[in-house]
């Protein structure tokens, strides 16, 4: 990998190309009875989950979800071995730490099509 990776949403037809990810990080990352979790996770197009691009190259996923008012939760990460210590799962956390200090939004939170944004500005 010689650029910085881009990324986008997960799509459906992507779920082999995460399901590869996956399977090449078993038996060092995750278990095999994982596996059938993760297929489940990946079924509903998973709000928030994003794969990491090499090129046309799916080299990563990982989500992040809001848990609570002030909390978000990282959801599967995963990235290739063959490029593992090259600055991918950096490049996740820092876009994954972005997202989550951002903004949080609740459809009709205020009442029908009244959408609520929350934001928060953390000083420096």
């Amino acid at each position: 990998m010689n650029s910085l990776p881009t990324f986008r949403p997960y799509r459906v037809g992507d779920q082999p190309a995460c399901l590869d990810l996956f399977d090449a990080n078993c038996p060092a990352f995750f278990a095999a009875g994982e596996r059938s979790g993760y297929i489940e996770f990946l079924g509903p197009v998973p709000e928030g989950y994003e794969v990491c691009l090499d090129g046309a190259r799916i080299v990563g996923a990982y989500g992040i979800r809001p848990h609570a008012s002030d909390e978000a939760v990282i959801r599967w990460i995963l990235i290739a071995p063959d490029l593992q210590g090259r600055g991918i799962g950096a490049a996740m956390m820092t876009r994954a730490l972005t997202i989550a200090r951002a903004t949080a939004t609740i459809p009709n939170g205020w009442g029908p099509d009244l959408h609520r944004v929350d934001m928060e500005l953390v000083p420096k």
